[in-house]
C-alpha cells in the first residue's frame, strides 16, 4: 500500500483511503474512530530501514502535503464555535496525539486559546 507508486491503480487510491480515515476520527461511531486511529498510527509511522547518509532527515510513509490535505477539513470545523460537538473535540485529541511529532509542541495551547 505505502510502496505503491503514485501511477498505480493502488497509489491512485491512497489519498482518499487516508482522507477517509482522518474523517472518521470526527465521526460518531466508536468503533470507527477506534479502527481509523489504529490504522492512522500505522500509517504515520516513520518508515524504517531507510538510511540516507545525505538525507539525515525523518522519511514518513505520509508526505506532508497529503496529510495537510486531509487535516484541513477537520480544522476548518473549530473556526465556528457553532460547529464544535463531542465527536469533533474527541477527533481533534485524537488527531494531536496521532500527530503531536509533526506540529510544533505549542499547537495544543494555541488551538485551546483560539476556542
Amino acid at each position: 500500500f505505502f510502496e505503491a507508486g503514485v501511477q498505480t491503480q493502488m497509489g491512485n487510491l491512497r489519498p482518499h483511503i487516508v482522507a477517509l480515515l482522518f474523517r472518521s476520527l470526527i465521526s460518531e461511531p466508536p468503533p470507527a474512530v477506534l479502527t481509523s486511529t489504529s490504522a492512522l498510527k500505522q500509517a504515520l509511522k516513520l518508515v524504517e530501514g531507510v538510511e540516507d547518509a545525505e538525507d539525515t532527515s525523518p522519511r514518513h510513509r505520509l508526505s506532508k502535503e497529503l496529510i495537510q490535505a486531509c487535516i484541513r477539513p477537520i480544522l476548518v470545523n473549530l473556526r465556528d464555535h457553532k460547529q464544535l460537538s463531542i465527536p469533533l473535540l474527541n477527533g481533534l485529541t485524537n488527531l494531536l496525539t496521532l500527530l503531536s511529532s509533526w506540529f510544533n509542541k505549542s499547537l495544543g495551547d494555541k488551538l485551546l486559546d483560539h476556542l
